[in-house]
């Protein structure tokens, strides 16, 4: 939609059970959407034509994400976090070692990094060059399903079940902060740098 007009520019079809994953390239060529039917599906965000579907997937979706350049894309399901080749279409990396479901994602378009928030309590930090996790915050104890990180990677902002924001530090984990809510923590928004944040 236009945000000002509120007129509706372009409608995405194609996806054939519930999306819980949707993000928009950096450079705004592209849309994803992923969801129950375990495949990744891409359009043109200019013309809103369908440009192609990324199979594999062994579970439904939970989120994904472009990284900076558009050519990557980073998904989480049951057991799962994988890395796919925009223009090849197929996957090119994984990460194992999850005995659940990985809920959350965010992927730092300056560090390299991935935080991800887990069903089996806390969020962890996962660097994409060296493929393996490289920190692990356990203050939500519960499932994660809101996370995000500084542009910097100084900071970390971490939600779920346990009804907690909790504000880290991303270097030695320490709660600097933290906000209760009377209900599960399910999603997050932040200003630049987390001048600002909203959660739902």
């Amino acid at each position: 939609w236009n945000i000002k007009t509120e007129e509706l520019i372009h409608e995405f079809t194609g996806c054939s059970h519930t999306i819980y994953a949707v993000d928009i390239s950096n450079d705004n060529t592209l849309i994803m959407a992923g969801g129950n039917d375990k495949v990744i599906r891409l359009w043109d965000m200019e013309t809103g034509d369908f440009v192609d579907t990324i199979y594999g997937n062994d579970y439904q979706l939970y989120s994904a994400s472009f990284d900076r350049t558009g050519k990557y894309i980073v998904t989480t399901g049951k057991y799962s976090l994988r890395m796919w080749s925009t223009s090849k279409g197929r996957r090119i990396r994984e990460f194992t070692g999850f005995t659940n479901s990985v809920c959350a994602l965010y992927v730092n378009p300056y560090t390299y990094e991935v935080l991800i928030g887990c069903w089996e309590f806390g969020a962890r930090k996962i660097s994409i060059k060296k493929a393996q996790i490289t920190k692990s915050y356990r203050y939500c104890m519960s499932a994660t399903y809101a996370v995000y990180m500084s542009h910097s990677g100084e900071r970390i902002v971490a939600g779920g079940r346990c009804v907690l924001t909790n504000l880290l530090d991303a270097k030695s984990g320490k709660q600097l902060r933290w906000f209760e809510h009377s209900e599960t923590v399910n999603a997050r928004g932040q200003g630049r740098e987390m001048g600002w944040m909203s959660v739902e």
